[in-house]
């Protein structure tokens, strides 16, 4: 496979205190040399929804089990 292109990519991770934390990482994109098509590297932190990690997302999951929606969004900051 041969190296395509990068990008930058941006995640909301756990928070800190009061700070939210993002990570920002690199994806590269790579044309695989039989077939020709171009695929993105695998990471497996990443949530499928391009804005928050896994870890954060499994977090308001646990969080909604006992809370009500509008509290958990309140409290991450979330819409």
């Amino acid at each position: 496979m041969g190296s395509h292109d990068r990008r930058t990519r941006q995640v909301r991770e756990l928070f800190c205190t009061d700070m939210r934390i993002y990570l920002e990482f690199e994806v590269r994109r790579v044309r695989c040399r039989r077939c020709g098509k171009v695929q993105r590297v695998g990471l497996a932190f990443p949530a499928d929804n391009p804005l928050y990690s896994e870890r954060f997302a499994h977090y308001v999951g646990r969080r909604l089990r006992s809370a009500m929606i509008k509290d958990v969004a309140n409290d991450l900051h979330l819409d």
